[in-house]
Parts: structure tokens; C-alpha cells; sequence
């Protein structure tokens, strides 16, 4: 079962369902990475920015916890590139706050508090996060995923395919959006 604690629906706003102190420190920590690390051309990967809430929590939570295992367990664990953005399958939800939390806890623990410092300033300067994982750590999101999955007893997965979205988006039409008066075509 996955339920929802809080939620920042504003870049300073947030909403607290559950009368406890992880749910408000959770939702801090997103106002918080959000003001380190978007900058006025990039933003945090969800992994990052949701490692970091988990992070800052007293602890991640048997739900995440629990749900990180198993997917340890199972070699089910979820590739950096593909969590960039939230998860859109209920029973994958536990595994990515685990697994983002687990991953940003590697970070610190493994290169230390001044290089994840530095990783915020550089995508907050516009780097994207393979560009910025690779300027302050000397690796990308395969790479550091890699790293995490020996550091969890896995074997390396194969890199993630490069360029695909860039170039099926290419292919697309710019389509009118939609309840724009005026109707348009697509071209």
C-alpha cells in the first residue's frame, strides 16, 4: 500500500497530511534541493531530489527499506536513467525511495558531504546530471549506478541506451496545446 504523507505542490509551499516529523522533513528537504539545485535551465532528477527527502528524514522508513530489499533481492532494482523522472507503477513506488535514498547515501558516505555539496552547485550552474555526476565524481548515472549495485552485492548492468528520447522526440510534431482558442494544425 502506498499512501502520501505530504507533498510540495509550490516552490514554497507545502501540503502535510500526516501529523509526523519524517513527513515535514521530507517535504522541507524538496523545498530545500529544489532552491540548491534547479537552476534556471536544469532541474533534479527525481532520484536525487527524492534520495535527498528520504535522506532527511530520521530514517528511510521500513516501507522503503522493505521495498529497496526486495528489490535487491530480486536483482529488480531500477536503472539511474530510468528514474529520472517519478515512477508511474504502484508496485515500484517503495523500491525508488529506497533505492534514491539508498543511492544518495552512497554518494555521501563513499566521496563526502563537500562533493554532493558540489554536485547541487553544478546542475544549480546547468549541468545536466550526467555532466554534472561526471565533473565532480569522474563517472555518469550508469556509471554511479554501478557502483552502487557492487556496493549492494550486484553484478554491473549494461549501460542504458543513449539518445532514444532525443530522437523519438525529434520525430514529433509540435502539436497546439490543448484549450488554446484558435485551433491549429499539426505540423
Amino acid at each position: 500500500q502506498v499512501s502520501t504523507g505530504g507533498q510540495r505542490v509550490a516552490p514554497d509551499l507545502l501540503l502535510v497530511f500526516a501529523n509526523n516529523e519524517d513527513v515535514v522533513r521530507h517535504e522541507v528537504a524538496h523545498i530545500v534541493t529544489h532552491v540548491a539545485g534547479d537552476g534556471p535551465f536544469v532541474g533534479l532528477p527525481s532520484w536525487l531530489d527524492e534520495g535527498q527527502a528520504v535522506y532527511s528524514q530520521t530514517a528511510p522508513g521500513r516501507e522503503y527499506s522493505g521495498g529497496l530489499q526486495l528489490a535487491i533481492s530480486a536483482d529488480q532494482v531500477l536503472p539511474l536513467t530510468s528514474i529520472n523522472s517519478p515512477v508511474s507503477q504502484p508496485s515500484q513506488v517503495n523500491a525508488f525511495y529506497g533505492q534514491s535514498w539508498s543511492t544518495v547515501k552512497f554518494l555521501v558516505d563513499t566521496y563526502g558531504q563537500a562533493k554532493y555539496a558540489e554536485l547541487y552547485r553544478t546542475i544549480y550552474g546547468g549541468a545536466r546530471i550526467d555532466d554534472a555526476l561526471q565533473k565532480v565524481y569522474g563517472l555518469d548515472q550508469d556509471g554511479l549506478y554501478n557502483q552502487w549495485r557492487a556496493k549492494n552485492g550486484l553484478k554491473p548492468a549494461p549501460p542504458s541506451p543513449k539518445g532514444t528520447a532525443i530522437a523519438s522526440a525529434a520525430g514529433t510534431g509540435t502539436v497546439t496545446p490543448l484549450g488554446v482558442p484558435g485551433g491549429g494544425s499539426v505540423s
